[in-house]
């Protein structure tokens, strides 16, 4: 699962986390992340996404829990 794939699956609700799924997933070139020193990056070099670290982080961590228990 990509990252792209686990925001499709989340619920956009109307707060920070939710701003960055929708804007996140109107990016057509959003990067496959490996980390998320990676991620941090693309979020800092992204005039759109500034100020969303925190969703990110939140989001990062959601992700990799959402893997662990896929390959589980």
């Amino acid at each position: 699962m990509t990252f792209r794939d686990f925001l499709s699956t989340q619920r956009a609700k109307f707060d920070p986390e939710g701003d960055f799924i929708r804007l996140a997933l109107r990016d057509p070139d959003l990067p496959a992340f490996t980390s998320f020193e990676e991620l941090r990056k693309y979020v800092a070099g992204n005039p759109a996404l500034a100020g969303f670290d925190e969703p990110c982080r939140a989001l990062s961590v959601t992700y990799v829990r959402a893997k662990r228990q896929g390959a589980a």
